[in-house]
This record gives C-alpha cells, sequence and structure tokens, in this order.
C-alpha cells in the first residue's frame, strides 16, 4: 500500500512538472532569441513577444511590429553607454600646439557660458583643468577665440562676461607662475652663474620666459625704484630684463655658444654640449657650422680676439670631438 502511495505521488508530481519544465524552456528559448537581436525578434510568435514585453514590465497591446519597436527601443535604453571622450591633458612638458590649445579653450569658454545661462554654480575645476592651454604662448589662444567669438556675438553679455572670468583666472595664474619663475631665478642666482643659467634654460624650455613673464619683470622694476632697498634683486631684475630680451631673439646657436663659452674648462663643455648634442643630430650639425663662423670672425678682429678667440677655440674643439664620435 506504501509503496502504492509514493508512486502515485512521482506519477501526480511529474505531471505537475512537467508544463512547468516545458513553459520555462520556451521562456529561456524566447529570452535567447531576444538577445540574439531584430531578426530573431521577427520570427518570434505574438505571444512570445508579450512575455517578453510583460517581463521588461512594457505595454503588451499593439500589432506584432509594435511589440517589436517597443522591444527594440527599450534595448537601445538600456545598452551601456561608452565613456564620453576625456578632455586633452597639458602638463608643463607638454604644452599643446596653437590649434590644440584655442581648441581647449573655445571648450572652456562655451563651458562657462552654458553654466552662465543655466545658472549653475562654475565649478573651480572647470578651469583648472585647462591652466596650461591658457598658458600656453603667451595666452594667445584666449584672445583668438575671445576676438572671434565677440565679433560673431557683439551685444551678448553673457558670453562677454564668460570671456571676463576666463580672462581673469588667466590673469591670476600667470601672476603665480611668473612669480614661482622668479622665486627660482633668485634661488640660483646665490649658488653662482653656472646655476643661474641652467636656470634659465630649464625656464626657456618650459616656455615660461614669455611676454607676461617680461611684463611681471617690468612692473618689479617699477616697483624697486619706488622702494629701492634690495640689492640682489635690483641686480637679478636687470640680468633678467637683458636675458628675457636675449631668449626672444636670439638663436639657439647663439643662446648655447654664450652658455658654453661661460664653462669653466673643456670638461664642463664637454658635459653641457653633450647634453645639447644629444637632443637633436641637425642642431649639432648647424652648431658646428656656426661655432665655425664665429671662430673665423673672432680670429679677424682688430684686437687679436684675445680672450674671446682662447673660449671660442675650446668650444671648437670640443665640439669637433663630439661630432666625429656622432653617428653620420
Amino acid at each position: 500500500m506504501h509503496r502504492l502511495i509514493t508512486l502515485l505521488y512521482c506519477l501526480s508530481a511529474s505531471a505537475f512538472l512537467a508544463p512547468l519544465q516545458r513553459c520555462h524552456r520556451a521562456r529561456r528559448a524566447i529570452t535567447q532569441k531576444a538577445a540574439n537581436g531584430a531578426e530573431d525578434l521577427n520570427a518570434l510568435k505574438v505571444a512570445d513577444l508579450k512575455v517578453l514585453l510583460k517581463e521588461r514590465g512594457l505595454k503588451v497591446s499593439g500589432k506584432k511590429q509594435e511589440l517589436i519597436d517597443r522591444l527594440e527601443e527599450h534595448a537601445a535604453a538600456e545598452a551601456p553607454k561608452p565613456p564620453p571622450a576625456p578632455t586633452p591633458r597639458v602638463t608643463p612638458g607638454n604644452v599643446p600646439d596653437a590649434q590644440l590649445a584655442e581648441t581647449i579653450v573655445d571648450l572652456l569658454v562655451t563651458e562657462i557660458l552654458e553654466a552662465r545661462r543655466s545658472n549653475t554654480t562654475i565649478n573651480p575645476d572647470t578651469l583648472a583643468s585647462k591652466r596650461e592651454a591658457l598658458l600656453a604662448r603667451g595666452g594667445t589662444a584666449l584672445e583668438e577665440v575671445a576676438t572671434r567669438r565677440l565679433a560673431a556675438a557683439p551685444h551678448d553679455t553673457e558670453l562677454a562676461g564668460a570671456v571676463a572670468l576666463v580672462r581673469g583666472f588667466q590673469r591670476a595664474e600667470f601672476q603665480l607662475r611668473s612669480r614661482d619663475a622668479m622665486r627660482e631665478i633668485l634661488r640660483a642666482a646665490t649658488l653662482g652663474s653656472a646655476q643661474l643659467d641652467d636656470c634659465f634654460e630649464k625656464l626657456s624650455k618650459e616656455g615660461r620666459l614669455d611676454g607676461p613673464f617680461a611684463r611681471y619683470v617690468e612692473e618689479l622694476e617699477q616697483q624697486q625704484k619706488a622702494k629701492p632697498g634690495d640689492g640682489l634683486l635690483d641686480r637679478v631684475l636687470v640680468i633678467v630684463r637683458d636675458r628675457v630680451k636675449a631668449e626672444g631673439g636670439a638663436s639657439k646657436e647663439l643662446r648655447v655658444l654664450a652658455r658654453a663659452l661661460r664653462c669653466s674648462d673643456e670638461d664642463e663643455t664637454r658635459e653641457f654640449l653633450s647634453k645639447e648634442f644629444s637632443i637633436s643630430l641637425d642642431f649639432a650639425a648647424r652648431f658646428e657650422a656656426y661655432v665655425e663662423a664665429a671662430a673665423a670672425f673672432a680670429d679677424g678682429a682688430e684686437d687679436g680676439g684675445g680672450a674671446s678667440l682662447q673660449g671660442i677655440g675650446r668650444v671648437r674643439e670640443v665640439v669637433g670631438e663630439l661630432r666625429r664620435a656622432m653617428p653620420v
């Protein structure tokens, strides 16, 4: 009797579970087809489409094509979106070219303008992230963008306000950068002429001896005239003013030769020129020709050349030695 009851129980359970299992298998098949794309959705029956719609909490009414469209729209809305492209990051060693800097600044003005029009608080990071583009090449990118956009919309007060805000940030950043550069120069001046030369060379390569820095130096000179007292600062300001002018107008060959002539001996000259030549073989060839011309000029000078001729002779000898060791 007990065996009979167990058998009947198993049969009844099987009869109940079989339809349920078939239903689950059918639903999995429908879901799999839906995941395979629009072609499989067209192959499904209306009843199957309604199952999918119901699972997603969507309306189940309408013709077959309407049901398919509803599923596809839902799938597109739920699809993961690609992350936004990052804003190009600019660092002092990665100064953007003129076109890239202008594009970055143009985007910044647009962001500030949209924030002002929507009465949204402007995130300081928005300005800070574009700092190097704003400072690159003396800040010319902002002036290009401002001139173009204000000319196209001369009566747009919101745009004028956005440009004024960015200009204010740029002025403050130029002031901070110039102050930092001057601190580095003063520190180097206390260590000796070689360290001062190295400091100027570093600042020049970083593009920090530009127009805004020259104006900063002029302002400092005016302030010192009104309240003299710091002898070191007075002397350094004269040096800085002259060096900024020289860096702006002199060729690289002249700057390197001037620095090489200030080296104390052949070893120091060799170490300095080796670094310069390692950057570019083309520059090494140009500099060799430049030194030959300078030596010929010094040799023909009325005073016989003197110490200058001796210094150029030393540089010329070191240049020839380095060039012979370089690949052709």
